[in-house]
């Protein structure tokens, strides 16, 4: 199946306007700002903000869900951009959320933006797979020392 980029944000005149021209039949002119590598990180995140962006738009989702998930995203992206977004084993995902122990809010945050991706990406048809899912994913949780200091530790 191939996928063609639309111009413009989904919902605006140029991108109804292309969408229309294309269930036409109709060529339509390569958008430049398409250039991410299909099935990078990237490519995804880019999909996945922009169906989230429409959901705002109609009230499915709040902007400040929007904002948090975009900034979890750009925060992995920076890390793990250069990877592939399809295929990826529930063990690697797992390692990224456990380096965020330290932080479990960014970890459970890091999970749920994870989750919420993949499993929109199935339901659009882009993959079968959602490697956030299976094994024990969820991230550590504080848990409190005798002496009332938490400390993080593995779910059980």
């Amino acid at each position: 199946m191939a996928f063609t980029t639309l111009p413009g944000e989904p919902g605006s005149e140029e991108f109804l306007d292309a969408y229309h021209g294309l269930r036409r039949g109709e060529e339509i002119p390569a958008n430049p700002a398409a250039a991410t590598e299909s099935g990078s990180p990237e490519w995804l995140q880019e999909r996945f903000v922009a169906a989230m962006k429409v959901q705002v738009e109609t009230g499915q989702f709040s902007p400040a869900t929007l904002l948090r998930r975009e900034r979890v995203l750009a925060a992995l992206m920076k890390e793990h951009g250069d990877r592939e977004a399809f295929g990826v084993p529930t063990r690697a995902i797992r390692r990224i959320i456990e380096a965020r122990a330290p932080t479990p809010a960014a970890a459970s945050n890091l999970l749920k933006t994870l989750r919420a991706m993949y499993k929109w990406a199935i339901r659009a048809g882009l993959t079968d797979d959602d490697p956030t899912q299976g094994g024990n994913g969820s991230p550590p949780r504080p848990r409190a020392s005798r002496r009332g200091l938490p400390v993080i530790c593995a779910p059980s």
